[in-house]
């Protein structure tokens, strides 16, 4: 995103940000009058916040379903303070020794999506080993191999989604470790067939699918195409943050800033 931004806005308008950056007064610090002051409003559509502070534990299933939602409402919008809330809502039962196996999915994804990657990889151990069959363990392990330039070892993971995880989830999957290896040509016929193949029971997952589809596009050189899925995935969900920053950042890419 730096490199991008500086694109953006140029070089003769960092050197004239520096020439003009003389010291500033620092504003006083705001302190709200009571805790009845309202601070902040979230936006309409907003996921609806539970509390968890009272002395009765919420059961496992009610936990476990609150800290998914709200860790996909981070990823989507890229409003990390639903990460807090997910993590508020595993506290519940975060004393409990062996920590309930429901529990140890939303975990991983939350430590993932902190970039606590070495913590993240302990935890889904714990859940492979009483869950060797959960397709979306593999999945974040996949994920946090990728992030950490390990294609080998996220290919072993994508390799274990199937077929519990589906066909368009593991040519996902894999296409998204062999761009890391330089096999992008072969991941990108395979995930474009499994996209065009995709049932409905395939739809939540069609937009991740197309940016993996559009970053191999443009590793291939055809960025017209690459532009083409974003496209595609933002009109299969407008609102998904991580689509609009994929798109904007093609776009610069291509000096269509404008666009």
């Amino acid at each position: 995103m730096h490199s991008s931004f500086l694109a953006a806005v140029g070089t003769g308008g960092l050197a004239l940000a520096i020439q003009s950056s003389a010291p500033a007064a620092q504003p006083e610090t705001y302190l709200p009058a009571g805790p009845e002051v309202v601070l902040e409003h979230l936006p309409d559509g907003a996921f609806p916040l539970r509390s968890y502070t009272g002395n009765e534990r919420p059961s496992i299933e009610q936990v476990r379903s609150d800290a998914l939602a709200y860790i996909e409402v981070a990823r989507r919008s890229g409003d990390l303070r639903y990460l807090g809330y997910a993590d508020g809502a595993l506290r519940a039962w975060e004393s409990v020794r062996p920590p309930p196996a429901p529990l140890l999915l939303p975990r991983a994804m939350l430590q993932q999506a902190r970039h606590e990657f070495d913590q993240a990889l302990a935890t889904l151990d714990l859940l492979h080993e009483r869950q060797p069959d959960n397709a979306q363990a593999w999945l974040t392990r996949a994920v946090v191999h990728q992030v950490r330039g390990e294609p080998d070892a996220a290919l072993r993971s994508c390799i274990k989604l199937h077929p519990g995880g589906g066909r368009l989830i593991t040519a996902a999957c894999i296409a998204g470790s062999a761009r890391i290896t330089g096999d992008a040509a072969t991941a990108y016929r395979l995930l474009r067939a499994a996209i065009r193949d995709a049932t409905d029971h395939d739809r939540e997952h069609i937009p991740w699918a197309l940016r993996v589809l559009a970053e191999l596009a443009e590793i291939n050189g055809d960025p017209t195409f690459a532009r083409a899925c974003l496209i595609q995935a933002l009109d299969a969900n407008p609102g998904d943050i991580r689509t609009r920053l994929a798109l904007a950042d093609l776009l610069l890419r291509q000096h269509d800033a404008a666009t």
